[in-house]
This record gives C-alpha cells, sequence and structure tokens, in this order.
C-alpha cells in the first residue's frame, strides 16, 4: 500500500495519536477528512487543510457520509478510562463505534482500514514472559474495563477480516510526548516535574514516543499484513527506576516511598468515591493499580521486522516532553 495513492478519513483526529497522524498526512500533502464532534476542538487541526465532517463514531449515518468517496481509514477514536463509572461510556466509544466505523468501511469497499488499538488488549501472560502479538487476552478474569473493551474491539476488526476488511491492528503502549494535552501517558513526566507524587507501587512500565506511534500507523498502513496486529512499544524499565531516569533528565522530584499494593488499593477506593462524590475524575483507581499490579513487558520485534518499526531513545522522549510540559506553565 502506498500512501500517496489514497484519500484518508480518520476518526478521534482531536486525540492524541489523532491529531499528530493527522498532520503527519497533511504533512505530506494528502488529502485528509476526520470526524468529529461539534464542541470538539484541537488548535493543531486548525492550521491544517483538512475536510472537517461533524458527527460521532456511534452514528452510521455521519460515519458514512464522511467516509464515503475515500479509500482508506485510520480508526483512532477511542476512550481511555480506568473509572468503572466511564465503563458504560467506554464500551460504546471504544467496541459499538468500532463496529459502526468498520462495517461502514466494509459497505463502502474501503482499500485499507487501520485500527488505533492498545497493548491493553494482550496478555497477560502466564508466566511472566514477555507479551507478544500471539499472547492470549486474559485481563477478563481481572474485571478490567478498558483492556476489556479494547480486546473486543479488535474482536470486531477480526471478523470484518474475515468478511473482507484489508484492515490491520497496532497496539501501542503508554504514549507519552508533547501534546499529550489531555495528560494520559505523559501524566508520569508531568507528576515528577510539579513533585505530586508522594509514593508508587512498583510496576513495569513501557512508555513509548508518539512520533514513534505515530510513523508505526504510517508503516502499518503501507507494509502491515491483512488481519495481523503490531504491538508499539518504546522503552520497559520498572516505575521505580522510570521516575529516577524523569527527574534525572528533566528534574522535579521522584517518589522515594514505596508502598504495598493492598494499601495503594485502600487509597484508590477513597479517591474513587471522592471522584464520585464531587463529580471529578479520580486520579487513581482500582483498575488502573490492577493492571500495573499484572502489566508486563511488550515486544516490538514484529513491528520493527515486518514494518520497519523504529524506537526513539528514552532520554530523547523524556527531554522534549518535559520541555514542552515546562512551556505551558
Amino acid at each position: 500500500m502506498n500512501l500517496k495513492d489514497h484519500t484518508f478519513f480518520i476518526t478521534g483526529a482531536t486525540g492524541f495519536v489523532g491529531s499528530f497522524l493527522t498532520k503527519a498526512l497533511c504533512d505530506r500533502g494528502l488529502e485528509v477528512h476526520i470526524l468529529r464532534r461539534e464542541k470538539s476542538s484541537n488548535l493543531m487541526l486548525d492550521s491544517l487543510p483538512v475536510q472537517h465532517h461533524i458527527g460521532d463514531v456511534l452514528d452510521k449515518k455521519s460515519v458514512r457520509d464522511a467516509m464515503k468517496n475515500r479509500t482508506a481509514v485510520f480508526h483512532c477514536a477511542g476512550l481511555v478510562s480506568f473509572w468503572k463509572k466511564m465503563r458504560t461510556k467506554q464500551y460504546e466509544v471504544n467496541v459499538e463505534g468500532t463496529e459502526v466505523v468498520a462495517s461502514t468501511a466494509l459497505e463502502l469497499g474501503i482499500q485499507r482500514f487501520v485500527h488505533t488499538s492498545s497493548v491493553a488488549a494482550l496478555g497477560p501472560s502466564e508466566n511472566g514472559t514477555i507479551v507478544t502479538e500471539e499472547t492470549p487476552f486474559r485481563w477478563d478474569r481481572y474485571d478490567i474495563g478498558y483492556n476489556i473493551s479494547k480486546h473486543e474491539a479488535e474482536m470486531r476488526i477480526e471478523e470484518k477480516v474475515k468478511n473482507g476488511l484489508n484492515a490491520v491492528i497496532v497496539n501501542p503502549s503508554t504514549i507519552v510526548g508533547p501534546g499529550d494535552v489531555n495528560m494520559h501517558g505523559s501524566a508520569i513526566i508531568s507528576n515528577v516535574l510539579e513533585e505530586r507524587l508522594p509514593f508508587y507501587v512498583e510496576t513495569p512500565m513501557n512508555i513509548v514516543d508518539i512520533n514513534d506511534v505515530v510513523n508505526g500507523h504510517l508503516l502499518a498502513f503501507e507494509n502491515g499484513k491483512t488481519g495481523r496486529r503490531y504491538i508499539l512499544s518504546g522503552h520497559s524499565l520498572p516505575l521505580s527506576d522510570l521516575l529516577l531516569r524523569i527527574e534525572q533528565v528533566a528534574g522535579g522530584k521522584a517518589p522515594r516511598k514505596k508502598i504495598p499494593f493492598a494499601a495503594a488499593q485502600a487509597v484508590a477506593t477513597l479517591v474513587e468515591l471522592l471522584g464520585t462524590v464531587f463529580n471529578m475524575k479520580p486520579g487513581l483507581t482500582r483498575e488502573l493499580l490492577r493492571v500495573g499490579k499484572y502489566r508486563q513487558e511488550f515486544s516490538c520485534t514484529k513491528a520493527e521486522q515486518e514494518l520497519g518499526y523504529t524506537r526513539t531513545p528514552l532520554d530523547e522522549t523524556i527531554r522534549k516532553t518535559a520541555v514542552w510540559l515546562k512551556k505551558l506553565k
């Protein structure tokens, strides 16, 4: 598949991955159409020559109208949350939204479809080995809503592939970098810079540069094999080491106090309760802690070998993200 031969339709273009992917395609002089909700905005998109279509991934008519006459789709829309209160909405967006977008693409004869999934849809492995694209999904036994939704979304894609959709799946790990305005992955760097972490719970962490993830999407489009998934991971290290690395490279202060999982669970229960009472998104949840307890390392060897995927050095990613964060003050 050659990018220059296609016109593109992107969902989730106002999000972190979607906006950077939209810019990458526009920088190549390609025609890009995006679907966004009426009140959503993104400063990066305002300066790009994209065609805006107002709608929602749950509305088949708006999806069809925006996708019609395009030849390729990047489905980046998704809701990241580890708060049980958001589970119903998350399932709607991540699973039912994927069903609408993928089924519409199949009906319209879209030539190439790239689905943005997550490493959350893989593993954990039973024997503690590094997770690969072939590691079976087992997160349902731990009742992690986000992971379950990403896995079920992948099953919808796999079903459409069997019916003829030329789709590939990419599975990024925790994404960080300048422009992460919603502070998903990049919050870990922000928290060290602002010295907001009183303690930590040890867990393996894998963070990946936003530019590597975008390049991975483009490489998957061009070189990915239909029906396959590709892990787009970065660099793995224990959380304690990552926090100290951020402090050394960018400044701030990493927490030195390690607390056991049970104590962190008690804190998370209280934080969630306060979030519910005051209708505020909690910074720590029990689901997020369970992910950390069973999280493992991920291999991007398949993406490197089949796609030509490469990784930015960890210190470079930390440094440039910190520079951007400091400018926001």
